[in-house]
């Protein structure tokens, strides 16, 4: 019998536009988080679970969305793995992620196409291992509260 997992990834990056006289794109690096859902057994149970260490490397400022994200290099410390089971961590620890020659993942971004939705490559290096994965996204925009200062 083959156990496959099928893994849904999101990809959580703090990206903000201001608009003065130029328009530029700036980011939290030190914000950014990758979150999974794993799917176990025959039944498909989903397993939710993050890492604890992301590390990304590139600008955090440019002109346009495309130039921030595509000079982005991520890597994720695979031992700072959480799914809120300590037992379930060192599980996956154990059985999937320490069976690589390397304990972390890389990642970089290409072929960026699009504004407030759109596609992209994400392009993981895991184990030696390299592989493109066509993905899209939707970006968001979160208002600020306004605030306002009434003089009387």
């Amino acid at each position: 019998m083959t156990l496959s997992l099928l893994f849904f990834t999101t990809l959580v990056f703090p990206v903000s536009a201001s608009f003065a006289s130029v328009c530029k794109f700036s980011a939290d690096l030190s914000k950014a988080k990758v979150e999974w859902t794993a799917f176990k057994t025959t039944a498909k149970i989903p397993v939710t679970a993050t890492f604890k260490t992301v590390t990304i490397k590139g600008k955090s400022e440019a002109k346009n969305m495309k130039a921030l994200i595509q000079s982005w290099k991520a890597t994720i410390d695979l031992d700072s793995i959480e799914t809120e089971n300590p037992a379930r961590n060192a599980t996956i620890l154990e059985t999937f992620f320490k069976k690589l020659r390397k304990p972390e993942i890389t990642g970089t971004i290409s072929k960026f196409k699009g504004y407030e939705q759109g596609t992209f490559d994400l392009n993981i290096k895991m184990g030696g291992e390299k592989k493109s994965i066509p993905m899209e996204f939707t970006f968001e925009v979160e208002k600020e509260k306004e605030s306002r200062v009434h003089r009387m």
